[in-house]
């Protein structure tokens, strides 16, 4: 019994210390944070809005090579109705060439829905609520809802920008 009692405060002072040791270590990190000031924060922002920037151009140069784009250009063009097929070919066409673009967008507050994130992205290609309705099988009403919600998902500084950025008309 005396070993047990023992080896118990023995685990409770190493428990002890390491919170100890954790605290004062995330004082010293928010100590350098309130040091480093406003140009660090600038810097990283900047950073950041480049990396997910280079990300979105890279994936949307591969989607600008599928047939699912060159079926976006002919809805732009002949303003015709597209059927499942071809909505369904498009989708596909989305979520496979903006895959790499997926883990940027994964910085939302809450959960993210597939159409939400199709929703972005098609927003991000200046796709009119029109052709993204065709696209996701919705009303034009349910996509600017959509869009709405999407709008008090943007956690992430660089997301809101570059969200803001590229659906300005």
């Amino acid at each position: 019994m005396m070993a047990y009692i023992i080896s118990s405060i023995f685990v409770l002072t190493i428990w002890l210390a390491g919170i100890y040791i954790l605290r004062n270590a995330s004082l010293r990190y928010a100590a350098l944070q309130a040091d480093a000031g406003q140009d660090s924060a600038v810097d990283y922002l900047n950073s950041s809005l480049l990396k997910i920037s280079e990300a979105f151009i890279s994936c949307r140069k591969d989607f600008e090579q599928t047939s699912g784009y060159k079926l976006i250009q002919e809805c732009r063009d002949k303003e015709f109705v597209l059927t499942n097929e071809q909505a369904e070919q498009i989708k596909k066409s989305l979520y496979i060439s903006f895959g790499t673009f997926r883990p940027y967008i994964c910085t939302f507050n809450g959960q993210l829905s597939e159409t939400e994130l199709f929703c972005f992205i098609m927003a991000l290609l200046k796709i009119d609520n029109n052709l993204c309705g065709q696209i996701l099988n919705m009303t034009d009403s349910s996509v600017r809802s959509c869009k709405t919600r999407l709008k008090g998902k943007l956690e992430s500084e660089s997301l809101r920008f570059l969200y803001s950025e590229t659906t300005q008309k």
